[in-house]
């Protein structure tokens, strides 16, 4: 038999047709199939064949028969043959059995789903019939390698094999069933490339079920019945069981345990069923969590049969780990050791914490607006006490947490969760490398699990956590706040900390508070960095790495860095490399553009050969500018330019350069929302062409925080000097005290930020940094990367996630742990480079031939800072000149008045 003999005319329909009508008929009552025909009341023309699945047994009506009555459709339907997976049905017995009654319809239609779909495949092409079938696959075929059906055998041929129908299948699967779309992949679309193959995420095998349960299902047969078009579908998600059961099974599997765990007790909330008891009970075994297991067991008995339960629930049992394995600070690893196994950091303690909120991130929670309000302080938060004060905008979202209301732009993730009287907030983009997740739910679970432990358990924890967040945590009645560990995403708070929020307009403006004097300071000279924790609001303060605000009294507490531990550059890479792939591997795993923005320096480079291996998940990019004579910063960029490309092309990046001459002009209302989120401005036009050209779900990697490892205040600095500087010193190395000397400034002028970082030193309690650190490192942590580095994250967040690789408190300790003469020649950068990828060690850094680091040179010859660092003779010469101008002002103000006393008298 070939296949154009079997075929039949398929014109599509506009609507049934007489052909015969009359009672039932077996068409054939075999042991191994039953097929029955039920012709409609009235002639049709269409012939719905329904294929029975794994629980049809002897029926003579199954799936598709409620669709033939209501429309007036010729049914038959194929019982029993699915207890052998069809092997007991063959090609011809079936052709003999239906072949007739097809040839009297204008068009055929072969149903069925799951083993019942591979049916009307493997049929349907025998009698030219339009075929639909939802997850088609037989487990019994050798390819499936089911365990259960391993016994089974298999008599078909393969359907690459059998006759074909000219009509194109419509075929709908879950493409996150892998075994469903491999079959499909290997056995169906090989004999029908033409064929509609339409995924449905997250509905497993229960396709045509959700469909049906949403109303759909009729109106999508219909139109491919009767009119041959497939109809678009959209199916909902939050609030359908089955994408719930299905998208926390997928979580689970991936090891995302908190995320999973939501979507599955969602799932069981709508709808109870037997998958998703066994998928939670998974996730809670797994996860080592014997009361909640206890719990879902009994809620499991309320719906499910007693024996049932009993046996699954013994062998989830059986799943838990034994021993409870509570960790103290002194058995974790120094820090120049490698981290725990995961295995082993996922078991550390026995956590029952519950997570009481989990918001994932949204790409656009906010329709576009011509005037850019859609992007007011995007990636934002508010903490309030007062809930008269309200969010910046009508998307940002909000909780209930420890007495106030947190607001933020959904933009970014959030999660809670609670263990006793524990409670953690997590806000923003985080990946954990000793939990191995990016989950904010799973993080916020293990956080409250260590706060309930104890405190130095809770930020000893913290230590190896990267991204861009905001943690609050509530022990008892007191509220604490703190930032990454690199203050990426920041916090501003009034004095007593009873207003917290990322932005300093969004947190002044909330407070009602004026203009401070530091403002009118700064603006003398335009360089806009900030002294010391100073804003440009009166009593509103900049939070610090390192340290920690506590809610409603505003006292800052001290929490890093961790005791000085001196390492050689071999001990420290061996401890960062893992902490790097850790990170590549996750990252690569959240399924999200990578951006890599690229410079002739080091950092980028660094960034870069992380990635060694997987280049091609990256899309690299870089600025430039035409070099102008006299132009620091376009010569810069000029070279910045050029060699990013050269290395681009040596390792084949996807590599992109913006011209920013030739960049259209910043429209002026997404500058004033720039504006608004920093007054200090690092490029207005770049953050457009950024949000113009660039994806906004993706991630950008800076290498910003990699300068705290370069020893930068050292080079400015005389050999002579203390590094464990003063507050005056403090002032006069920023940007803007180096612009006040530029301008010689008497020393009355560096009042205002002496007395700013005085403020600082004594607030955070700067000099109780244990022993071994450099004041100078610290001061470039805390200040310069986090505070005045702080623009170019802001311009940054209205159109992604910025990352840094070495963000973490942990990595940026390690980098300060080696010798200064190493840092001080990017030692430890290159040690990286040359572990991980030795070919970027060869091409030039800013235009110099980059050296191996030569130990034997004094560190001293890396310090160009002149001797003293205020000029201290011609400091002395001026502090006397205005002493004697002082005098001299008195003594004429004496004689004044005297002279007036002289006249009344």
């Amino acid at each position: 038999m070939t296949s154009t003999e079997a075929q039949h005319d398929q014109r599509p329909s506009t609507g049934p047709r007489r052909r015969r009508s009359g009672g039932m008929t077996v068409l054939a009552d075999e042991p191994g199939h039953r097929i029955v025909h039920q012709p409609a009341e009235e002639p049709s023309s269409v012939l719905l064949i329904g294929f029975g699945g794994p629980n049809s047994g002897d029926a003579d009506r199954g799936i598709g028969h409620r669709l033939a009555a209501r429309r007036g459709y010729d049914y038959i339907f194929v019982s029993r043959a699915a207890s052998s997976q069809y092997q007991d049905l063959s090609l011809e017995a079936f052709v003999d059995a239906v072949g007739e009654t097809a040839a009297q319809h204008d068009r055929v239609v072969a149903y069925g789903a799951a083993v019942g779909g591979y049916a009307a495949v493997y049929y349907g092409g025998a009698i030219g019939a339009k075929v639909i079938a939802a997850s088609p696959r037989n487990p019994a075929h050798p390819s499936a390698g089911s365990r259960r059906h391993r016994e089974q055998p298999f008599r078909h041929r393969e359907i690459s094999e059998q006759p074909t129908s000219q009509v194109a299948p419509v075929i709908l699967c879950d493409p996150q069933r892998d075994e469903d779309v491999r079959f499909i992949e290997d056995h169906i679309r090989p004999v029908y490339p033409g064929g509609d193959y339409l995924q449905f995420p997250y509905t497993g095998r229960r396709v045509l079920e959700v469909l049906r349960e949403n109303g759909l299902a009729d109106e999508f047969l219909v139109s491919v019945i009767e009119a041959d078009i497939v109809p678009p579908i959209e199916l909902p998600t939050e609030g359908e069981p089955t994408y719930h059961a299905e998208r926390g099974r997928e979580l689970a599997r991936q090891g995302r345990w908190a995320e999973a765990e939501r979507h599955l007790v969602e799932a069981l909330r709508l709808r109870p069923t037997r998958s998703a008891v066994l998928s939670l009970g998974r996730v809670y075994a797994q996860t080592d969590r014997p009361a909640a297991l206890a719990e879902l067991e009994a809620q499991a008995r309320t719906h499910q049969t007693e024996t049932w339960v009993e046996q699954q629930f013994a062998k989830l049992r059986a799943g838990l780990t034994a021993p409870d394995r509570t960790a103290t600070a002194s058995s974790r690893p120094r820090l120049g050791q490698a981290p725990w196994p995961p295995s082993d950091v996922g078991a550390c303690r026995s956590s029952d914490a519950v997570i009481v909120e989990h918001r994932p991130r949204q790409t656009e929670p906010a329709e576009p607006r011509e005037d850019f309000s859609h992007l007011r302080y995007s990636r934002g938060y508010l903490y309030v006490r007062d809930r008269s004060v309200q969010a910046p905008a009508k998307h940002w979202e909000h909780v209930a947490f420890a007495g106030g209301t947190f607001h933020w732009d959904p933009r970014s993730a959030l999660a809670v969760a609670r263990q006793g009287d524990a409670e953690v907030l997590v806000c923003g983009h985080v990946l954990h490398t000793g939990w191995r997740t990016t989950d904010a739910a799973e993080v916020a679970r293990r956080l409250a699990a260590s706060l309930a432990v104890s405190r130095e358990s809770f930020l000893d924890d913290l230590e190896d956590m990267f991204g861009q967040y905001v943690v609050l945590d509530r022990q008892g009645g007191t509220l604490k706040a703190q930032t990454d560990g690199s203050g990426a995403r920041a916090m501003f708070h009034d004095t007593e900390a009873r207003l917290l929020g990322s932005h300093i307009n969004l947190v002044g403006t909330a407070a009602g508070a004026p203009p401070s004097r530091i403002a009118k300071w700064i603006g003398d000279t335009q360089s806009f960095d900030m002294p010391g924790r100073s804003t440009e609001y009166e009593g509103i303060w900049f939070l610090m790495p390192n340290t920690e605000v506590t809610v409603g009294t505003g006292q800052i507490t001290r929490i890093g860095p961790r005791p000085y531990d001196p390492l050689t550059v071999d001990q420290a890479v061996d401890a960062m490399l893992p902490q790097l792939e850790i990170q590549r591997d996750l990252l690569l795993a959240e399924d999200r553009q990578i951006l890599l923005s690229m410079s002739a320096g080091v950092d980028t480079r660094t960034s870069l050969a992380a990635f060694h291996g997987h280049y091609d998940a990256l899309k690299t990019f870089t600025y430039s500018k035409e070099k102008r004579k006299g132009d620091a910063t376009a010569r810069m960029l000029s070279r910045d330019g050029q060699l990013a490309a050269r290395i681009a092309e040596r390792f084949d990046l996807d590599h992109t350069v913006f011209h920013l001459d030739e960049e259209e002009p910043t429209p002026e209302a997404f500058r004033a929302v720039l504006e608004e989120a920093s007054p200090r401005a690092h490029m207005r036009k770049l953050a457009w062409v950024y949000h113009r050209k660039l994806p906004h779900d993706a991630i950008h990697i800076r290498s910003q925080v990699n300068g705290i490892g370069k020893w930068h205040y050292g080079h400015l600095m005389h050999h002579a000097e203390d590094h464990n500087f003063s507050a005056e010193r403090m002032a006069t190395l920023t940007k803007h005290g180096r612009a006040l000397r530029r301008t010689k400034k008497p020393r009355s002028a560096f009042r205002p930020g002496i007395e700013a970082f005085q403020e600082y030193i004594d607030s955070t309690q700067l000099r109780s940094v244990p022993n071994g650190y450099l004041l100078s490192d610290i001061f470039q942590w805390e200040h310069r990367t986090a505070y005045w580095g702080l623009a170019h994250l802001v311009e940054s967040d209205f159109t992604f996630d910025t990352y840094s690789m070495y963000g973490s408190r942990r990595m940026i300790q390690l980098m300060l742990h080696v010798p200064e003469a190493v840092r001080a020649q990017k030692g430890l950068f290159r040690a990286i480079i040359e572990r991980s990828e030795p070919r970027l060690a060869r091409y030039y850094v800013n235009g110099k031939k980059w050296r191996a680091p030569d130990l034997s040179i004094p560190v001293a010859e890396f310090q160009r800072g002149e001797k003293s660092y205020g000029h201290k003779k011609e400091l002395q010469r001026e502090n006397a000149a205005l002493k004697r101008q002082l005098e001299e002002a008195q003594a004429e103000l004496a004689e004044l008045r005297a002279d007036r006393q002289s006249d009344e008298g």
